[in-house]
């Protein structure tokens, strides 16, 4: 996975570089072997990008010093292309007026790579993601306005993907989501849009959640959403106010989360229990239902594998058939009508239980 941050501001000036950067330090968990940015200015669109942590790249590109009204931020895991400096995000198009950035897996890129090519597009990097500012460009070069091009772009890609992407000129950041996570900040003449809410909550706890097939456009005092279909979307009745603490998402004094998170553990199960005692109801339904269901199938992935593997066995013990699944094993396993499936995710956004989640409940069990 790669951690992505843009941010879109009325006033353009260097502390946004700052801003971003902190941004981009609170994401590095998702990604540490190269890191970029893109500063969109009145005058320039420019790229500072190279293998290396966040605190390497930003003294060696000289980060803080670049200035605009709009920034793009990557923190990459490689998937596509070794971990190298013409690898790293952001990418752009042959005419360098376009930068995106991308988490995710591009399936068909080399058709599109090959399709591109074959119309005289040039491209710098080995990643699947450099397609995206090309078809962009092409489309536009054919007669559609950025928007147009975006959306276009973003139909051509079979696979996951989270994007980003600028154009010079514009005073917007468009973006798109289907299946890893994006999640716009909604902040005073300013937006933030991220793969998860810690990397901005310093600085606002209004957000909107996308959800999977939409795409739009942010802009410093709007956000424009529409579904699949093209269907706009009424992003009032999506803003939510988070009561959390960014400190959450930090160690907190600890040199490790793991260690940090040990020692929360008996605050965490608390916090837990206090969460269940509050929907009691919703507990008692659930419960019944496991009670009433053919077979238990416990998938997740990771940690909450041993978490999820430990309940099913809890539950084997009580007599009911109960079935612990490693997420990645989905598509070797067949459910049926009147199982339960229990899906386990400390981020929320673990793709195999997803993906094990949507073949399950076309299958017909209960989710």
């Amino acid at each position: 996975m790669c951690g992505i941050i843009g941010v879109v501001s009325n006033k353009e000036s260097k502390r946004l570089a700052e801003l971003v950067v902190s941004c981009l330090n609170r994401l590095e968990y998702r990604g540490y072997d190269s890191v970029g940015v893109a500063a969109l200015s009145s005058a320039n669109l420019e790229v500072r990008k190279a293998k290396g942590t966040v605190e390497e790249v930003v003294r060696k590109k000289n980060i803080k010093e670049l200035s605009g009204y709009a920034f793009l931020g990557h923190t990459r895991w490689a998937t596509h292309g070794a971990p190298t400096d013409y690898n790293a995000h952001p990418h752009t198009d042959c005419s360098n007026n376009i930068a995106v950035i991308h988490n995710g897996t591009i399936r068909n890129f080399k058709e599109l790579r090959d399709e591109l090519q074959s119309l005289g597009h040039k491209f710098k990097s080995e990643t699947d993601t450099e397609v995206i500012p090309h078809m962009m460009e092409e489309y536009m070069k054919r007669g559609m306005d950025t928007f147009q091009a975006f959306r276009s772009a973003v139909k051509s890609i079979q696979g996951s993907f989270a994007i980003l992407a600028v154009v010079k000129g514009e005073r917007r950041i468009f973006f798109a989501k289907r299946d890893n996570p994006l999640v716009i900040g909604l902040g005073d003449n300013k937006t933030f849009i991220a793969s998860d809410i810690p990397s901005f909550l310093p600085y606002t706890r209004k957000v909107i959640v996308i959800s999977d097939g939409e795409l739009g456009y942010v802009t410093p005092n709007t956000v424009y959403i529409e579904d699949e279909n093209d269907n706009p979307i009424d992003v009032t009745s999506r803003i939510k106010i988070i009561d959390w603490d960014a400190s959450s998402a930090s160690k907190e004094g600890y040199p490790h989360f793991m260690l940090k998170e040990i020692h929360e553990s008996p605050i965490a199960v608390k916090d837990t229990i206090s969460g269940l005692l509050s929907e009691i109801d919703k507990v008692s339904e659930i419960a019944e239902e496991i009670r009433e269901s053919s077979r238990i199938i416990v998938t997740a992935a990771g940690t909450s594998y041993h978490a999820g593997f430990y309940f099913s066995l809890l539950l084997a013990r009580k007599g009911y058939t109960s079935i612990p699944l490693i997420a990645s094993e989905y598509h070797n396993f067949r459910v049926k009508k009147g199982d339960i499936v229990i899906a386990i995710s400390q981020s929320g956004e673990t793709l195999d239980v997803k993906m094990g989640i949507r073949k399950f409940k076309e299958e017909g069990a209960k989710i």
